[in-house]
């Protein structure tokens, strides 16, 4: 379980620049950014996240927290807070990043630690909603959601990074 400590933050940050940097992000973070993402979702309500380690190194992360429908509103609009109501939801928890570092990937980690962290959702929150997004070309997450039966919602948003692309939300009752 990631402890929200110095070290896990610069564990993270580390993990977020070297999987950020490739496609199809393609993102140049300076340490400072990455380490800013990550301690800002250390402040977050209810945050809760695993770090992976092979023979002692970290090699994936992956961290959820819970949004009422006003921070939805806030951080995400009104189209998808109404769809969170419309399932009968006051609050929902929120999948933020999925990392694993490059020389790791399309291996099956992500799908295993994505499932793991579902898995301890499902222990104190059974019947609940997750919530999370994916740009229309990360094609890896995408297939890590399908497979672990996320749905799409049919709400676009227009990507911040790559004029033409969109970011799809999905969910998933556990």
């Amino acid at each position: 379980q990631i402890e929200k400590t110095t070290n896990d933050a610069e564990i993270i940050a580390h993990l977020i620049k070297e999987a950020f940097s490739g496609f199809p992000w393609n993102e140049s973070l300076s340490r400072k950014e990455c380490l800013g993402r990550i301690l800002k979702d250390f402040q977050r309500d209810r945050f809760l996240g695993y770090l992976l380690y092979i023979k002692g190194e970290p090699f994936a992360a992956n961290w959820v927290d819970q949004l009422s429908i006003n921070q939805i509103i806030e951080q995400r609009g009104k189209s998808l807070a109404n769809f969170a109501q419309h399932l009968g939801q006051n609050s929902v928890w929120w999948g933020r990043d999925l990392v694993v570092h490059p020389k790791y990937q399309k291996r099956g980690f992500g799908t295993q630690i994505r499932k793991h962290v579902l898995q301890k959702l499902k222990l104190v929150n059974s019947g609940k909603y997750i919530f999370t997004r994916m740009r229309q070309d990360n094609v890896g997450s995408i297939k890590i959601c399908e497979k672990l039966g996320y749905t799409k919602t049919g709400i676009l948003v227009p990507s911040s990074q790559i004029q033409g692309l969109f970011h799809e939300y999905y969910y998933l009752k556990f």
